[in-house]
């Protein structure tokens, strides 16, 4: 499907699903701000670098509205999706932080910026600039993890923190394990989707993290026990540990 059209029924949510960041900017920003808190830090006066952030300005404006200094919303895919913005928040808001062009916003301030290059050219850029790191829905899609995480790891300060969610499920939702069943080859060359899944489980994520940042925490948000139960006979054995506790696993906070 060409990508004008997919980012089109992204935007209006029809049939396809836009991440949390995306659709629900604001319940991202609270459970951000839970993760962070219960870990004795908070957005307050912090700059804030969020990792395929999918477009929508209102994100960024709910950070800020929560007392973060600075936020960055980097995505070198997604488009800046004005109408979800304009949609989700107040004329009030809209008037604060935009100037409006149409219907095109532009940010007011240089407090709110919108990157669409890659981590690894803000870390090369901007070493050691920022204090909070985050994402919803987005490790799971990238190639390159041990790279990402790598660049992750040069951008924010040593006192600074990662809150990342991950959904660790087939996005064909109602098969969530389905896409363990095909060997790389397969799976690489015929059923991948363009937005790429990356197939990692919960103790890839840990040994990537662990390999570049002194403290990860990684919790399990959900996990399906009996659609696992029923789609364990098909899963290739490289996806299995042994702890069907673990490998029942559909989505994961991480922190570092």
């Amino acid at each position: 499907m060409p990508q004008q059209i997919v980012n089109s029924m992204l935007t209006h949510s029809f049939y396809l699903k836009p991440g949390r960041d995306t659709s629900a900017p604001k319940t991202s920003v609270n459970e951000y701000r839970d993760s962070l808190r219960r870990r004795n830090h908070s957005f307050d006066r912090k700059s804030v670098y969020v990792v395929g952030a999918g477009g929508n300005l209102a994100l960024g404006v709910f950070l800020l509205e929560a007392g973060a200094a600075r936020v960055t919303l980097q995505d070198p895919f997604a488009p800046n999706r004005d109408v979800l913005a304009m949609r989700q928040l107040s004329e009030q808001l809209l008037e604060k932080y935009f100037v409006r062009h149409g219907n095109k916003l532009e940010p007011a301030n240089d407090n709110l910026r919108i990157f669409h290059g890659s981590v690894a050219e803000s870390a090369q850029d901007s070493p050691l600039s920022e204090d909070v790191i985050c994402s919803s829905s987005v490790l799971e899609h990238v190639r390159n993890l041990e790279q990402l995480v790598s660049s992750m790891r040069a951008l924010i300060r040593p006192s600074g923190r990662m809150v990342h969610f991950v959904d660790l499920q087939d996005h064909y939702f109602k098969y969530p394990f389905e896409m363990l069943s095909y060997s790389s080859a397969v799976w690489n060359k015929w059923l991948d989707a363009g937005n790429h899944l990356n197939r990692l489980r919960l103790h890839d994520y840990q040994r990537i993290f662990n390999k570049h940042f002194p403290e990860t925490k990684i919790s399990t948000i959900s996990a399906l026990p009996e659609a696992f139960s029923k789609a364990k006979a098909r899963i290739r054995p490289e996806f299995l540990t042994g702890d069907d506790s673990l490998d029942a696993t559909a989505i994961i906070k991480i922190e570092s």
